[in-house]
């Protein structure tokens, strides 16, 4: 645990370019160091650290993403204590949400042989390890770490996936939803050291309290472990993601929604 006179700075640093996507990335792997996904997708090396901090690094200039970091202060100096992103509301593009043919043959390169899954038409199935994808979101994943531990196969599936229902789950918005956008919450990484201090929650009411006064819903995916925290604060589990890691086994994620109180 934390020293008891370590004390935490809460600033916003979006669009900072002396956001230090360094330290943000040792957040994260410290934070996720027991998370089966984030080894087997991450594992914890050099190409890795830089790949996670060049990406930080220039996601934190995006003008629709808000990023906050605790600093804890204390006799050894000053160190990220936690951060979380946030992407902002923005009215939500209809078309993005299609799903063409001409996508899903042009998309899947290099996965191997897969067939139409019978528990979501739009989903197909890997034959060899029963991973799914959303064929038309591979193309808006980043390009993964130049890595040959990382299991890139594992990582298509589950983050393509998440994306889909994310764009799925948009069709089913009120217009009035539609036409202003949500807040979704993309990460939040607390220091194991750091962790039950509330870091965490401070970071998700920052965004609460904004879609509360704007009465616009919050979208996020959390980790079964995870589940309870934001089911406190009023989030209900929309959907879950399977992923097989092979070695490491399966790995479930729930997909949550709180909706404003004018829509409940």
């Amino acid at each position: 645990m934390a020293a008891k006179d370590t004390k935490h700075e809460f600033p916003l640093v979006s669009g900072n370019p002396r956001w230090q996507g360094e330290q943000a990335t040792g957040v994260y792997m410290d934070a996720f160091g027991s998370d089966a996904l984030s080894l087997s997708c991450f594992p914890r090396t050099d190409a890795v650290r830089k790949w996670w901090t060049k990406m930080l690094e220039e996601e934190v200039q995006d003008p629709n993403a808000s990023f906050s970091a605790t600093i804890a202060q204390d006799a050894d100096g000053s160190s990220f204590s936690a951060f979380a992103k946030w992407v902002m509301p923005n009215p939500i593009d209809e078309n993005q949400n299609a799903h063409t043919a001409a996508e899903a043959a042009s998309a899947h390169a290099g996965i191997g042989p897969l067939h139409r899954s019978q528990d979501n038409p739009r989903w197909h199935v890997s034959q060899t390890t029963g991973n799914a994808f959303a064929l038309p979101y591979l193309k808006e994943l980043p390009q993964w770490p130049d890595e040959p531990t990382s299991n890139h196969e594992a990582a298509a599936s589950f983050f393509s996936r998440l994306l889909d229902i994310r764009k799925e789950w948009e069709t089913t918005l009120a217009p009035q939803f539609r036409s202003r956008g949500y807040y979704y919450l993309e990460l939040i990484a607390v220091r194991s050291g750091h962790q039950g201090e509330g870091l965490g929650k401070r970071h998700l009411r920052w965004g609460l309290e904004r879609a509360a006064t704007e009465g616009l819903p919050v979208y996020l995916e959390a980790s079964p472990k995870s589940v309870g925290f934001y089911a406190s604060e009023g989030f209900q589990i929309h959907s879950t993601v399977w992923v097989n890691l092979g070695e490491r086994g399966e790995f479930f994620n729930h997909c949550m929604v709180k909706m404003p109180a004018s829509a409940v």
